[in-house]
């Protein structure tokens, strides 16, 4: 029998989805993986009916179109438990910096990567830095959209806690 479901939104699921295909884009391993979880992670977006509920009356998620064994797997390990093992596992290989950079809307685990390493910032504030500098004009969704988008999220972390580049 489950455990009683903790609280997550059909955003918030999503979000882990999309957060762990970036993770698996920026280890330029498994494309598959990747597209999968991105293609769940929309899946999720567009189910009218919230997941807490669908999971607690016994609905089988995979009549889902996008969401097969894998992900429904998971979902139900994150609502039992509140984490995701796979998740965790793959997380615990980056920075806290770039985990919080997958969070940029237009922004995959590519180009993640691609930008710590070519501007090669550790914290917010060498990043912040480096695009003062000019850095990331190449990103997708023109460029200075996406610039901006990661100055506001940068702004935000230099508010917050320290995000340094631990492993």
């Amino acid at each position: 029998m489950m455990s009683e479901p903790t609280h997550h939104s059909n955003e918030s699921i999503a979000r882990l989805f999309d957060r762990l295909a970036g993770l698996y884009e920026m280890q330029e391993s498994d494309g598959f993986k990747a597209r999968a979880y991105r293609k769940g992670a929309q899946a999720i977006r567009d189910i009218p009916e919230a997941l807490t509920g669908m999971v607690a009356s016994g609905a089988n998620l995979q009549n889902v179109s996008g969401i097969g064994k894998a992900i429904d797997g998971k979902i139900r390990e994150l609502l039992e438990t509140g984490r995701v093992r796979t998740y965790d596992r793959e997380a615990a290989n980056v920075s806290r910096l770039a985990l919080a950079l997958l969070d940029v809307p237009g922004i995959g685990g590519a180009s993640v990567r691609r930008l710590l390493d070519e501007t090669g910032a550790g914290t917010p504030d060498t990043l912040l830095a480096a695009l003062d500098a000019g850095a990331g004009a190449w990103l997708p969704a023109t460029g200075s959209r996406s610039v901006e988008a990661v100055r506001e999220l940068l702004a935000g972390l230099a508010e917050s806690a320290p995000v340094a580049a631990q492993r």
